[in-house]
């Protein structure tokens, strides 16, 4: 049975792969012992390392070898989030959006979620959108929650594509308009929840030349 200092180092290598979104490079050599394992955190943080502020963050969030401070947790977090480190800022947002460890507080969970977005996330810029789209800490503008969710589209993200189809939909105001959305509906795929619905509405308005526009245009990729 693993002693104590070993489960400790592989609990902090478990952290390393599963939280911290970091190139092997820049991942410092594993402490030995138990003890080493507090003082590399120590070091770290003290350092202003954000990557090891976030994985301190974690522990104290999770309460792994560490009583849980939820409030602590946050605080670290912030640490991190305010050094640009995208993991952290996500985490964040999402403790604003929760009331988690910090006062629910929609406008910091739109503030962070945009940081985040503009450090390079799809996933932020797609929240960061639905927030657009519902007016969640930020005011209601639909056409720069478009914008977002072409950016988080252009990551990669596909089921933005959907989202983007619905606000083409709800604004349509030509044929060519509902082509487009039509086009943007096939781009996100039948596995995309409210695939189906949304397509059979856009079609049945299409003509079938229109329709195969719109499946040209998708495979185009627009």
């Amino acid at each position: 049975m693993p002693n104590r200092a070993s489960w400790t180092i592989g609990g902090l290598a478990t952290l390393l792969i599963l939280c911290c979104d970091v190139a092997r490079a820049d991942v410092p050599p594993a402490p030995r012992n138990a003890a080493e394992v507090r003082d590399w955190y120590e070091q770290a943080v003290r350092a202003g390392n954000p990557k090891i502020m976030f994985l301190y963050a974690v522990r104290l969030e999770r309460g792994i070898q560490v009583n849980a401070d939820p409030k602590a947790a946050a605080r670290w977090y912030r640490e991190a989030a305010e050094r640009g480190y995208l993991p952290a800022q996500m985490r964040l947002a999402s403790l604003y959006a929760g009331g988690l460890g910090v006062p629910r507080n929609p406008t910091l969970a739109a503030r962070w979620t945009r940081r985040a977005a503009d450090n390079g996330s799809p996933r932020a810029a797609y929240n960061y959108a639905v927030m657009l789209e519902n007016g969640t800490g930020v005011p209601r503008d639909l056409t720069a929650a478009r914008g977002w969710h072409e950016t988080a589209f252009a990551g990669g993200l596909r089921e933005a594509a959907l989202r983007i189809a619905y606000l083409a939909a709800r604004g349509a105001k030509t044929e060519s308009d509902r082509i487009d959305a039509l086009a943007w509906c096939l781009l996100a795929g039948p596995m995309a929840t409210g695939y189906h619905d949304l397509h059979d509405v856009l079609a049945r308005g299409l003509t079938e030349g229109q329709i195969t526009e719109a499946h040209e245009k998708a495979a185009a990729g627009r």
